[in-house]
């Protein structure tokens, strides 16, 4: 049996992220099951609503993966561009976008680095796509990015696993199994509760096993208000879910919103 370790490890052991593209590809049925199409207009709707878009708005949806929140806002008439690191993805959004003759503009960009001042009023980043940065203050300057490319008055909203949430969750171990093999996921806390490590290991058909570990910093809603705050931000508010409830402990996840003034 064979063992494939895509891309290449840091000095510290971790994969980086944006070494991962082929990894983003082969992971994609568990990162991705069809079953977030089943949430999608509801997300979508939740934050059309807790940030008042209107429908002359631009919106960033940075992170955007393979577009589906961006498809749909598009399809709704909203002025969208979505940014993803991952050139597989983009490709898949662009195809969809084509077909569904929607007007939606996908770009290949990294999020430290795509700024488009006073480009948008509003900006998302969904489904957990922060966190992955070592570096705080590379953290930090995503942020940054952002404010620079909104409007003002321009609106954010982050839908992040909130550190509370993940540490009621994991450690966790979960296999499923695809056409292509056999995925199994182990994912611990570590680092005095402030990291996920995730391991994504597949055994494909062939016999080989692929493995892509990820770490992605964990943030309480106190903590993601306050990087918020240092980067300019104001009128911070915090959710348990896309319809608005109270972000509690029995909260679903974190979303929070933010104000470019």
């Amino acid at each position: 049996m064979g063992q494939n370790k895509t891309g290449k490890e840091s000095d510290d052991g971790v994969l980086q992220w944006h070494e991962m593209k082929d990894m983003w590809q082969l992971m994609a049925p568990v990162v991705f099951p069809p079953s977030l199409l089943d949430t999608t207009e509801s997300d979508v709707q939740g934050l059309i609503n807790l940030l008042d878009l209107h429908p002359t708005d631009r919106v960033l949806d940075l992170c955007c993966g393979y577009g589906r929140h961006a498809l749909e806002l598009s399809s709704r008439g909203y002025d969208v561009v979505g940014v993803d690191i991952n050139d597989y993805f983009i490709e898949q959004a662009r195809t969809a976008a084509s077909e569904e003759d929607l007007p939606a503009e996908f770009r290949i960009g990294d999020m430290r680095e795509f700024c488009k001042p006073d480009s948008f009023d509003a900006a998302i980043n969904m489904y957990g796509s922060f966190g992955y940065f070592a570096d705080y203050s590379d953290e930090i300057l995503v942020l940054k990015n952002i404010y620079k490319s909104l409007h003002s008055p321009g609106k954010l909203l982050i839908d992040f696993w909130g550190k509370g949430i993940v540490l009621e969750l994991f450690p966790r171990t979960s296999e499923m199994e695809t056409g292509r093999g056999v995925y199994v996921i182990e994912s611990n806390i570590i680092e005095n509760e402030t990291k996920l490590r995730t391991s994504w290991k597949l055994l494909d058909r062939n016999g080989i096993w692929h493995e892509w570990v990820s770490v992605q910093n964990l943030y309480s809603a106190a903590e993601l208000a306050e990087m918020l705050e240092e980067c300019g931000f104001s009128g911070m508010r915090t959710y348990g879910s896309f319809k608005g409830t109270e972000y509690n402990t029995n909260a679903e996840r974190l979303i929070i919103t933010a104000l470019k003034q």
